[in-house]
């Protein structure tokens, strides 16, 4: 019985001491739990605190590209506002003519408001002076007369009627013009048809005529004074007498020019902005072009017409058409002009240039060669050829005149 008891406990005690080992065990293992939860602990409030910081830090810097973005817009509507005002004439500039007391002209408004790519055009008719041979038709009378002209699409102009043999009009006419290729033709190729008439009571009678002669109003810094020769209406009078008159531009040829360039560069920034953003931007043979870059440039090259033109071969009459290569573009071909000795070909071609070392090279060095070929024969063989030296385009200036070749003339017009 002893012996159970102390076996039994011996037992205890060992089952005791086993318990207190694992309890000692299971005590270590949650202290050491203890302190990974502490470390896990400060980790994650290290790691809270530097997230928090780098938040506020992304939260500053959208504020700030926020404030940059609205900027950014701010300036783009600026720009794009500039640019209308130069494509589409939204803004006035105030020009004031040069005009020294040496100049027979009369006084205007001073304060005449021009939109950007628009010039104010004067045409001022002085006087008559009628030959002999029309004095001994009037004989001793003091014939009252009056002049009329049409200038480009506006509105008929009379001119106050005047006695005398020597009648002084002393009349301007003003026009507030778009300075664009249309314009521009119009003055190279076309005169201005000024009629005099005799005044008979309530009614007139046409008695001559002549042309206004605008062409070197280009060239001349925006003014000329000419004369003109009037031609008799009813009889075979070559000359009827002399009319005086000058022309002039309110903005110099050489500023409406820059202007115009500037608006054309403007709406190839405008239609560039319009493109699809996935289409590459580049040079559209024939279309217009998105501007992309400072130092480009416009080149028009317009022709308008021959002159004399004959069939090499054939006895009718020949069907003229012009073809060149400028730089390093594809070769162009106006229109083909049927049956005509005296083709208009009134054809425009504009070209989009960097303005770079390679083109003044080929502007000083090269000419733009024109063939006139005729539809009707056969072969590549070209009935007359012009040589055009480009040299004037790099000095800024524009190619105008009649390029002569074989006895056969070429109207030709360039300018950037």
């Amino acid at each position: 019985m002893g012996k159970d008891l102390e076996k039994s406990l011996r037992e205890l005690q060992a089952n005791h001491v086993e318990t207190v080992q694992e309890l000692e065990k299971t005590r270590n293992m949650l202290i050491m739990q203890h302190k990974i939860n502490k470390d896990y602990q400060d980790e994650v409030e290290a790691v809270t605190q530097k997230m928090e910081g780098v938040r506020r830090d992304y939260e500053i810097k959208l504020e700030q590209y926020a404030h940059l973005l609205d900027v950014r817009a701010a300036r783009i509507r600026k720009l794009e506002a500039q640019l209308k005002d130069i494509a589409y004439g939204t803004k006035q500039f105030k020009f004031t003519p040069e005009i020294t007391k040496e100049d027979d002209v009369e006084e205007f408004d001073e304060s005449v408001h021009l939109e950007r790519g628009y010039n104010l055009l004067e045409i001022h008719i002085s006087k008559v002076a009628f030959s002999p041979v029309v004095v001994n038709i009037f004989g001793d009378q003091e014939p009252a007369t009056f002049c009329t002209y049409a200038f480009y699409d506006f509105e008929l102009q009379t001119t106050p009627i005047m006695r005398g043999l020597q009648p002084s009009y002393e009349f301007t006419s003003q026009y507030v013009v778009q300075v664009d290729e249309f314009f521009l033709q119009y003055i190279q190729k076309n005169t201005v048809r000024l009629e005099v008439h005799l005044a008979i009571g309530t009614d007139f009678k046409t008695i001559a005529v002549c042309q206004l002669k605008l062409q070197d109003i280009l060239e001349k810094n925006g003014q000329i004074f000419s004369s003109s020769t009037l031609i008799g209406i009813d009889n075979d009078i070559s000359n009827y007498g002399t009319l005086e008159y000058w022309c002039k531009l309110k903005v110099p040829m050489e500023q409406a020019i820059r202007l115009y360039k500037e608006r054309a560069k403007a709406l190839g920034y405008i239609s560039s902005n319009l493109r699809d953003p996935y289409q590459p931007v580049g040079i559209d043979k024939g279309k217009n072009i998105g501007l992309t870059e400072d130092n480009l440039n416009v080149l028009f090259i317009t022709i308008n017409g021959c002159s004399n033109m004959k069939s090499g071969t054939s006895t009718s009459q020949p069907s003229p058409y012009v073809a060149y290569t400028f730089f390093h573009f594809p070769d162009h071909y106006t229109n083909t002009i049927a049956s005509s000795n005296n083709p208009q070909f009134e054809d425009l071609k504009c070209f989009p240039l960097s303005m770079n070392a390679d083109l003044d090279k080929y502007l000083k060095s090269q000419s733009l060669v024109l063939y006139v070929f005729d539809d009707r024969e056969m072969g590549d063989t070209y009935t007359c050829k012009a040589m055009v030296p480009l040299i004037p385009l790099a000095h800024d200036k524009c190619i105008s005149g009649l390029f002569t070749t074989n006895n056969k003339n070429i109207i030709l017009f360039l300018y950037f």
